[in-house]
């Protein structure tokens, strides 16, 4: 089929699609479940589609004489064709009982004419002496994972029983683990916190040295045993020193007779046993040096796609390059921030991020949000904030403050850190009755 041919095919299915709507206009919500305004190749198409939404939002007839009117008050009638184009839709469809299938058609074939653009945008881009290759892949890989969302929209119910159903089970999921997100694997905190949500960042902060690096990678293997795929960012930390602490913080190896080759025959029999356990869990780690945001959301994207990763974890957000060397610190970090909330709610996932505290927080008894280094973007970007303190200084004891939570209760959550295990337990005491 030659271009011209296969314009004049599109256009038809278009008319058809917008004239079945015309002749059942019922059939409305199901062909906008399915497609969307700019799944309309022309102008006119696109002005008529959004005409027929507005007459329905607003409880009007998505009728013939309705729609012109509509068309005619919004001074877009001569640029639909007319009267004439309008009265030709009815003709297009007899019935108007197939619309579902004909705005299936209309959305595949509108994710081939977006492919096409995105490729020669791609060309065009990569034709560009200047263009910084990171930023080319990711805005590629975002296109791509937009059209792979646009492909499959309406594939899932968006009936009011199917939604009371889920309810239903969220509600024994929280019920079951007291958390309806991913469970970060210690009682009370995700009592408090309520878990990792979906579409959430939560901001684990720190002073260096207080175990939030130690933390973070246990919440990673908490999760992935409770079967949610993990993709990891260190900054700081390399693939190998991450999975010795792993492995140590799981079967309870000294860490630092593991590092130094002094473990008895029977704790290195412990150590063959969480190495395969470690080993089978679903966690991807890039452990490159100096990572930027592009490469981290990538990554992000590529993962969701192929093992569809369920909790993002970066360590730690002041470690991740700069898209603008030159802008002001503070800035810099707010977009890093900005970028991961962004995230988060592409791929609808969590996203544990790691951050450490300005020096500032030594002076105060605990740590404050006001303390967040460097900028009071990620306090505003975060649904969760934790800070980390010792109050006995080395103490076995590490409070994690919840100190902010969008959608629930904050408070202070004790858990007891065994330093040479490099692993944190439910504390011997838990809350104060009631809280």
């Amino acid at each position: 089929m030659n271009p011209a041919e296969e314009n004049n095919d599109l256009q038809r299915l278009e008319r058809t699609v917008l004239g079945s709507i015309l002749r059942r206009p019922v059939a409305l919500s199901d062909v906008a479940a399915r497609v969307g305004v700019d799944d309309f190749s022309t102008d006119a198409h696109q002005r008529i589609f959004t005409a027929m939404l507005a007459l329905d939002a607003s409880c009007r007839p998505v009728d013939l004489p309705v729609l012109a009117d509509y068309l005619v008050a919004n001074g877009h009638l001569d640029d639909c064709g007319r009267y004439s184009y309008l009265a030709e839709l009815l003709d297009a469809e007899p019935t108007g009982h197939n619309a579902v299938y004909y705005a299936d058609l209309l959305r595949g074939r509108s994710v081939l004419r977006h492919l096409r653009y995105l490729a020669s945008e791609v060309i065009a881009n990569c034709d560009k002496p200047t263009a910084p290759p990171d930023e080319v892949l990711a805005d590629v890989e975002r296109a791509i994972f937009a059209l792979g969302e646009r492909a499959t929209r309406g594939a899932e119910s968006a009936l009011v029983n199917a939604s009371a159903i889920k309810a239903g089970d969220r509600y024994d999921a929280r019920s079951r683990s007291g958390a309806l997100g991913i469970p970060m694997g210690w009682i009370d905190l995700d009592h408090k916190a309520g878990g990792l949500r979906d579409s959430e960042v939560t901001v684990l902060a720190a002073r260096p040295g207080q175990g939030k690096s130690a933390l973070a990678s246990q919440i990673v293997v908490n999760a992935a045993k409770a079967g949610f795929p993990v993709f990891l960012a260190s900054l700081e930390m390399h693939r190998d020193e991450l999975t010795d602490r792993m492995i140590c913080s799981e079967v309870k190896i000294d860490l630092h007779r593991w590092r130094n080759a002094m473990c008895s025959p029977e704790q290195l029999d412990f150590a063959a046993y969480g190495s395969r356990t470690i080993a089978a869990l679903p966690i991807h780690i890039d452990d490159a040096a100096g990572q930027s945001m592009a490469r981290i959301v990538a990554n992000a994207r590529r993962l969701k796609r192929r093992d569809g990763i369920k909790l993002i974890v970066i360590d730690y957000l002041q470690l991740i390059e700069p898209e603008d060397r030159k802008a002001p610190r503070h800035e810099q970090v707010g977009v890093m921030s900005r970028r991961l909330k962004t995230l988060a709610k592409e791929l609808s996932v969590p996203v544990l991020a790691l951050s450490q505290l300005n020096r500032a927080a030594e002076n105060h008894e605990r740590p404050k949000l006001s303390n967040l280094r460097e900028s009071g973007s990620i306090e505003q970007d975060a649904d969760i904030v934790l800070l980390m303190h010792r109050p006995d200084g080395e103490g076995e004891i590490v409070e994690v403050e919840v100190a902010k939570n969008r959608n629930g209760p904050t408070g202070v959550v004790p858990l007891t850190f065994i330093r040479h295990f490099v692993r944190f337990e439910n504390a011997a005491f838990g809350p104060p009755p009631g809280d």
